[in-house]
């Protein structure tokens, strides 16, 4: 990234962290410093008018505001958090030995499924919610009562999350390659799946509202003056039930609707080419979480412009697939425009539990397209991990199952890809024909 890139994107990161701030952490002292600005224009205006009124009370009422009220502010804008964030390695490991859906999620079959060589990433997930899921139509009506609550109860420790919003925002800007670090309006879930539900409540919601909720949470922050001191922790705002109970309960995740996070939805499919190959990307280093790894062919997270509206309500399926076509055009056509046919269809839906237990939803994507046209966006994606890690030949509907099988036994995968992989088996396993002709190919290739 040149110099100019850098800095312009540091830039950029650094007013959306203090609008941020400003906005959400800190909104009632804004008021303080608006009302001894108030008293201080007003006592220049007396005292240009007429001093002897007595104008000169206004005007030190706000210049001792100003110095009370404004220097620290804009201290803060421009200062340097003097912490650093690091993994809670232990409670994470903690909650992934003893977390359990919640009663709720539960009675739909959800379950916690560990994902391989990642010791410390478990999902919750459900085939039998899965098949409900493929089959159903769904509605979402925003409701932002949720986003209301978490925002109040955030500025109960706005100080710390506000060091820790800075913090990420300083580590990657620093980082090397260095990882851009914006705000953006997503869309988020305010109700998890239920297959006796076929209307949630939704709400918009800024990425950095997730930062300082769902991936908070596993984090903690320490003293940066060489002593390991802990400042503050985010395990304390994990939503998994801290209530005295038998062993068996205690580590419950609560459901989505009272878990207090950001939960902006995570989205990935698979895609099958024209030519009948199953492409993947290798996850950037820039990017803020998966680096490295392998990754869907489009994979991120569902903005609120991707909304659907249907009758005044939101088509949630429509506006996932809307989400995840719009990830694979991004990311694999080198960073440029481009015009394909695409046919998606949801396949499951998870929660993931080191990141707050945020909701993900994961696909399968017909393109009109000629693998040899897919180039990655270096933007997002590497360009190494060679030809027989991102291309895989699938003429037949048992080529792709055996291809599924073996992708999940190796290492290097991101989270989502396991996930996404293991919800194609179940739904291919299930109905081999509706999948073969939604994806083009035959069941097994004729001799």
């Amino acid at each position: 990234m040149g110099f100019w890139l850098r800095a312009w994107n540091g830039i950029r990161s650094l007013v959306q962290v203090n609008a941020f701030a400003t906005r959400v952490l800190r909104a009632r002292r804004w008021w303080a410093i608006a009302l001894t600005v108030f008293f201080f224009a007003l006592g220049v205006f007396l005292a240009v008018s007429d001093y002897s009124t007595g104008a000169w009370l206004a005007f030190a009422v706000g210049v001792i505001g100003l110095l009370r009220e404004a220097w620290p502010a804009m201290a803060d804008l421009f200062g340097t958090p003097t912490a650093l964030i690091e993994q809670d390695d232990a409670f994470v490991d903690e909650l992934v030995a003893q977390v359990r859906p919640s009663v709720e999620e539960e009675r739909d079959g959800f379950a916690v499924a560990r994902v391989p060589h990642h010791p410390r990433e478990v999902v919750l997930r459900s085939d039998r919610l899965d098949r409900w899921l493929r089959t159903t139509s769904i509605t979402a009506v925003e409701d932002g009562q949720k986003r209301q609550d978490m925002e109040a109860r955030l500025r109960s420790h706005a100080a710390m999350l506000e060091a820790m919003l800075r913090c990420r925002a300083r580590e990657s800007y620093r980082s090397d390659p260095s990882r851009v670090f914006f705000n953006g309006a997503k869309f988020g879930l305010s109700d998890g799946m239920a297959i006796d539900r076929t209307s949630v409540r939704c709400h918009q919601v800024d990425y950095f509202h997730a930062v300082v909720t769902n991936e908070a949470v596993s984090r903690r922050l320490v003293s940066d003056d060489g002593i390991a001191q802990q400042e503050f922790s985010g395990a304390a705002q994990f939503p998994v039930s801290r209530q005295p109970a038998p062993d068996s309960e205690r580590w419950r995740l609560w459901p989505l609707s009272m878990s207090g996070m950001a939960d902006h939805v995570g989205i990935s499919t698979l895609v099958v080419t024209r030519d009948r190959k199953l492409v993947l990307w290798n996850q950037s280093g820039k990017a803020l979480h998966s680096r490295n790894l392998l990754a869907p062919t489009g994979s991120g997270s569902c903005d609120w412009s991707d909304v659907v509206a249907q009758g005044g309500a939101v088509d949630l399926k429509a506006t996932l697939v809307r989400a995840m076509e719009r990830e694979f055009v991004e990311e694999s056509f080198g960073g440029k425009a481009s015009q394909v046919g695409c046919d998606t269809q949801v396949l499951g839906y998870f929660r993931w539990i080191r990141r707050g237990g945020k909701p993900e939803f994961v696909g399968v994507t017909r393109a009109d397209v000629d693998s040899f046209r897919l180039q990655p966006n270096p933007a997002e994606v590497n360009r190494r991990a060679g030809e027989t890690l991102l291309m895989h030949d699938v003429p037949d509907l048992t080529a792709l199952r055996a291809c599924v099988d073996h992708l999940c036994e190796r290492p290097g995968l991101s989270v989502p890809l396991w996930v996404n992989l293991v919800a194609l088996a179940r739904a291919i396993d299930e109905d081999a024909e509706r999948w073969a002709q939604f994806l083009g190919l035959p069941v097994r290739a004729s001799a």
